[in-house]
């Protein structure tokens, strides 16, 4: 049985757990659970500093989403980063989520800022040039929902970019055989990516009048985001 350990470094407010399924624990346990595959998830809320005291069984580690950025340069997230290192070190899987993404690459010497296109919502379209061991099934490209407005702008060294969006190069990244980072939220459920679409845009619109949003596929434009493949994906990655 596989072991995860959910870093959670936010969490959806609960009017939102409708549209979410949950909170982000509840979200990522959903996501996988299409795969089949029996695995024990652990959640810690590294935004209030909780970790593992003992790690040595769990196989992978996942970076969740947050409001938070990375130059707002919190304990927690400097904390965070020790201590993703030291499983780094370890050899254990670790898999970043949008924010998880934009930290692993600033961690191990890549560069993060804010997009030039402002705020990134919708459903984006992802293209994979190449086929890596653990993308099977394999699809070349992939529809997932976006929330953010910091990208990944450099790479660290020995890592390389293995997709990219309309709207940024760096989509999704690897380093070594144990690092994965992807930009998009690909435990957001359609529905959900369509409520903060609506929330923000249209609610808020004054507030996020950025150009790029006429720029990205409208969540209902979409038939559906390829949630499950993905799932898929990061099995066979923490399993390779």
């Amino acid at each position: 049985m596989l072991k995860i350990a959910i870093l959670k470094a936010d969490h959806i407010p609960e009017s939102r757990w409708q549209y979410s399924g949950g909170d982000y624990p509840e979200m990522i346990k959903k996501f996988f659970v299409t795969t089949g595959k029996n695995i024990n998830f652990l959640s810690f809320d590294v935004s209030n500093k909780q970790y593992p005291l003992e790690f040595s069984e769990i196989d992978c580690f996942i970076i969740t989403g947050s409001r938070a950025n990375l130059c707002d340069n919190k304990d927690w997230i400097n904390e965070l980063k020790v201590r993703i290192l030291e499983y780094y070190k370890l050899r254990k899987k670790i898999i970043g989520i949008c924010f998880g993404h934009q930290l692993l690459a600033e961690l191990f010497g890549g560069k993060v800022e804010k997009s030039k296109q402002g705020l990134n919502i919708g459903i984006q379209t992802l293209v994979f040039d190449k086929e890596l061991d653990w993308m099977t099934p394999f699809q070349s490209s992939l529809n997932l929902s976006h929330c953010h407005k910091y990208i990944v702008s450099k790479l660290p060294n020995n890592s390389k970019a293995i997709a990219k969006s309309p709207l940024h190069d760096i989509a999704a990244f690897t380093m070594d055989d144990n690092v994965l980072g992807i930009q998009a939220h690909p435990e957001m459920l359609k529905k959900h990516c369509i409520y903060l679409e609506d929330k923000i845009i249209n609610k808020d619109k004054k507030q996020f009048e950025d150009k790029n949003i006429s720029k990205h596929n409208k969540c209902n434009e979409i038939e559906e985001v390829d949630c499950q493949i993905v799932a898929k994906w990061l099995i066979n990655f923490i399993n390779s």
